[in-house]
């Protein structure tokens, strides 16, 4: 399974890499985004705030509306690179009380993306979480999603994110090692998402994401294979979000809480798995 994943996430940063050099390409004198610098300046010119209008994971550009060669960073209608990771201190949980007491394990989560000046842009998620308690149990989770993202400027207060894309899961969790000491799940699905900021000052920001998939795919349920099966996992992540430019490109740090429900991943029922505790991430924008 660990193959498997490994795979995906290759073909998956391929075309990341793809989408990135097919728009590199095209200069900015060739193409100027009329639609996103009208809402742009409509935002700045309407706003009672002291806040500057700006994008998520963008440099503000007070106000003005200017393109890549006069000055203007990486905030005002140029293309982007980011990349981050976080750590995620998360303890299972399980809808019928089965389990003995696991601790917070620490599970990792990384990304990477290529952004346009228009706020369309591509990016390569990656999650993967190992826990086992004192009686061998254990939960197994690794994710890969491959999504296409759209940036919705509101005004100079929020900023809302939406974006789809496939995601990859390979989910076990049993009483030991082998694969047939539990129920596996393996498959490929939709997922959808959401990345709602309010910005509080130039710096600060409160956040909240959130993301649905639904997956098909095989399984294992202690040692009877299972074909087509169904499930949904659905996330959702709270915090704060201190950001600073630096020399480097716009660095950020966020503070966070978050919780993945799994559903009808065991079995074949409603019962459920959920992950939940909290976040600590970092990331940069060039």
């Amino acid at each position: 399974m660990k193959t498997n994943l490994v795979r995906a996430m290759a073909a998956a940063l391929a075309m990341v890499y793809g989408f990135a050099f097919a728009n590199a390409s095209i200069s900015a004198e060739e193409i100027r985004y009329a639609s996103e610098n009208d809402i742009v300046r409509l935002a700045s010119q309407e706003s009672n705030t002291s806040f500057p209008v700006q994008l998520i994971g963008h440099e503000s550009c007070d106000g003005s509306v200017t393109d890549c060669d006069s000055g203007c960073d990486s905030g005002c209608g140029c293309p982007t690179i980011t990349g981050g990771g976080e750590l995620l201190f998360l303890k299972p949980f399980q809808s019928e009380g089965n389990w003995d007491d696991f601790n917070y394990r620490t599970g990792y989560r990384g990304w990477f993306g290529y952004q346009r000046g228009d706020g369309l842009g591509v990016r390569l998620r990656t999650f993967d979480y190992f826990q086992r308690d004192i009686n061998d149990a254990r939960v197994d989770i690794n994710s890969i999603d491959l999504e296409v993202f759209d940036l919705l400027v509101a005004n100079g207060q929020w900023d809302l994110t939406v974006g789809g894309g496939i995601r990859y899961l390979d989910y076990f969790v049993g009483s030991g090692p082998d694969p047939d000491d539990g129920y596996a799940r393996y498959g490929l699905g939709p997922v959808v998402s959401a990345e709602l900021m309010r910005h509080v000052n130039d710096r600060l920001s409160l956040y909240a994401f959130g993301r649905e998939a639904l997956l098909a795919g095989n399984g294992n349920d202690y040692g009877t294979v299972e074909a087509d099966c169904l499930g949904n996992v659905f996330e959702l992540q709270l915090g704060a979000q201190w950001a600073r430019e630096l020399g480097i490109g716009l660095v950020f740090g966020r503070i966070g809480w978050e919780a993945q429900s799994y559903t009808s991943m065991d079995d074949g029922d409603t019962e459920s798995l959920t992950l939940m505790g909290g976040v600590l991430s970092g990331g940069i924008v060039r």
